[in-house]
Formats: structure tokens, C-alpha cells, sequence
């Protein structure tokens, strides 16, 4: 009888042992305890910020540095019923608060461009955050907008290129640099238009200046000679430019982009399009934008003037993609700013 005790208890310190959880295991469970308590923190966060501002949540659009909100008006008004809220932790890098009072004045300054519309903009000390608001996007980025096909064809592509011409020209000719210019900073409306945002870490400089040291922009979209010399002097200007042509070839010329500008160029080099496409145009704008050769790169005045030269061409093309699509063409100077094609503005003092 005590035998039988005897193995009868040691099958259930077996028994026991083996309800005991396996060490990993115990930690995967205190990590998503973590991970669950740190999302009800940022829930309460975002509620916090989004009630003393009037707003709802939606959805969580995107995450990372920041957090953007799609948020609903409580309270509706004149301004559009959906904004996004970007909210910002300024502990997370010593110069959020600088970054956000430029970002915020920017926005403002630039609002008759295609720039993201700015509604209105909070700073919460209490909470170690800031909250910024511009208008709601509803077909999400660039990026977004080419993988779903909501922009798609040369007459919709050929659109957005010039419009980010003519945005990136005139922000230089108020002497800002962007100096992040990639499809995760490019927003597209409902109407199919780019909207430039992502201002936090423009540079307004004065008319006599164009050097600005310091890494900020994303690969492959950043200029070579700032990825090979990040704590040197660069040419902002010229730095934007390359990450606008970058752009240009992954909206236009999806099938041969390159995250690499010299591997880029053979491409393009071996690849003939008819003189009369309008890719023919871009082709040969876009080997300039994207050189890595700074003296053979264009500036914003080169760009312009290279459209200029091209307008009668330009004008044509874009007859023929307008009469496909179902719209008269026109022959003003509406139309011909509108693309870019007119004979370059003076430079703002």
C-alpha cells in the first residue's frame, strides 16, 4: 500500500511540474501584457488629445514617429468634417517642439499651394505631446494610390508629375527646402491632386543662402552626396530636386525603377520611348533631376526653363491625352501654368 502511495504521489509532482509554464512562454505572456498595457496608455492619449480638441477618432492611419489619427468632428462647421491628427512626443528627440512650431508656421505660410491644407495645431506639456491637424486625404499617400490603381494611365501620372513640379518650384521660389520629398510625404485628394506634406524638417532659408548640413530624407529618395557625406555642407536645392526626379521615375516609370540613381540611369539610357509620348519628355527631364553629378543636376530654374523650351511639345501631348480622356483642349495660359509649361516666374525676393 505505501508503494502504490509512493508512485501514486510521485505521478502527480509529474503532473504538477508539467502545469508549471515553460519559461519562454512566461515571457511571450509578460510582453504582450506590455505591449497591451502600453496601447491602453496611447489609447488614453489619443482620447485626451482628440476630446480637448473636439474631435473623434476613427482609425489609426499610420504609426512610427508619430501617430496619425483619422479623426471626425464633434462639432461641425465650416471646415471639412474629417481631419488627420498627427500626434508627436516631444520627448522622443530634443528639437520636437522646434520641429512642430516650423512645421505649423510652413503649412500656414504655404496654403495657397498644393501643400497639406493646415486646420488647426495644440501642444499638451502634461502630456509630453503635440498634436498637429490638417485636412483628411481619404486615397491615403502616393504610395498607396499607385499599389490600389486609383492612379493609374499616362493621363492621371503625366498630372501628378507636373503638379509636384510646379509645388517643388514654388516652395523654392519662397526659399524653402523641403528636404523629405518621398511618396510617404506626397498625400492624394479625392480628386486625384498631390498634396506635399511632411514639412517638419524644412529649412526656410534666406534668399542668399542654398547650403544646409545635416541627414534628413528617406532612401532611396536621398541625394548620393548626402548619404556619402551626411555631416557635410550639401546644395539643399539641388538635394530636393534629386528626391523629386526619384519620385517622377517611380510614378512614370514603375516598371524599370531602381532605388539606385546610376543603376536608374542605365535604365533609362537603353529605354526608347516615341518622340510624341510624354514619357519621352520625362525621360529626358528626369536624367537630369536625378545626376549624380551636381553640375550636371538641375536646379529649380533649369527644370522650369527645360519645360519652357518643351512647352509647344508638351502642349500637344497633352492635347492628345485630354481628347482621350474626354476634355477639350485648351490653349491659355491657364492651362499652359497649370503644367508647368509657361515661361518661368520670377524668383520671389
Amino acid at each position: 500500500m505505501d508503494e502504490i502511495d509512493f508512485f501514486l504521489l510521485d505521478a502527480s509532482d509529474h503532473e504538477d511540474s508539467a502545469c508549471v509554464q515553460d519559461p519562454l512562454q512566461q515571457l511571450y505572456i509578460q510582453h504582450q501584457d506590455k505591449l497591451k498595457a502600453a496601447q491602453d496608455a496611447t489609447d488614453r492619449e489619443d482620447q485626451a488629445v482628440t476630446g480637448t480638441m473636439g474631435l473623434e477618432k476613427v482609425e489609426l492611419l499610420a504609426s512610427g514617429r508619430s501617430r496619425v489619427l483619422r479623426c471626425r468632428k464633434t462639432k461641425v462647421g465650416d471646415s471639412p468634417t474629417e481631419v488627420a491628427v498627427k500626434i508627436t512626443s516631444i520627448h522622443q528627440d530634443y528639437d520636437v517642439n522646434e520641429k512642430f512650431d516650423k512645421e505649423v508656421y510652413l503649412l500656414k505660410k504655404l496654403g495657397d499651394l498644393c501643400v497639406a491644407k493646415f486646420v488647426q495645431a495644440m501642444s499638451f506639456p502634461a502630456l509630453g505631446l503635440t498634436a498637429l491637424v490638417t485636412e483628411f486625404y481619404s486615397d491615403g499617400n502616393l504610395v498607396d494610390a499607385l499599389s490600389s490603381g486609383r492612379l493609374s494611365g499616362q493621363f492621371q501620372l503625366s498630372s501628378v508629375a507636373f503638379t509636384l513640379i510646379d509645388t517643388v518650384n514654388d516652395i523654392h521660389r519662397r526659399n524653402i527646402v523641403h528636404r523629405d520629398v518621398c511618396p510617404e510625404n506626397i498625400l492624394i485628394s479625392s480628386s486625384g491632386i498631390p498634396v506635399l506634406s511632411g514639412f517638419g524638417s524644412a529649412v526656410w532659408l534666406r534668399p542668399d543662402e542654398f547650403l544646409v548640413r545635416g541627414v534628413s530624407g528617406s532612401r532611396p529618395y536621398l541625394a548620393p552626396e548626402i548619404v556619402e557625406k551626411p555631416f557635410e555642407y550639401h546644395d539643399s536645392y539641388r538635394a530636393d530636386i534629386f528626391s523629386l526626379g526619384m519620385v517622377i521615375c517611380r510614378v512614370l516609370f514603375p516598371q524599370i525603377f531602381r532605388p539606385s540613381a546610376p543603376e536608374l540611369l542605365k535604365t533609362l539610357a537603353t529605354t526608347i520611348f516615341p518622340y510624341e509620348d510624354i514619357l519621352a519628355v520625362f525621360k529626358d527631364l528626369v536624367t537630369h533631376l536625378i545626376s549624380v553629378d551636381l553640375d550636371e543636376r538641375y536646379d529649380s530654374r533649369d527644370m522650369q526653363d527645360y519645360m519652357f523650351i518643351h512647352c509647344t511639345r508638351i502642349l500637344r501631348i497633352r492635347q492628345r491625352l485630354d481628347a482621350a480622356n474626354g476634355i477639350p483642349p485648351i490653349f491659355d495660359s491657364v492651362h499652359v501654368e497649370s503644367f508647368s509649361c509657361g515661361k518661368p516666374k520670377a524668383k520671389a525676393a
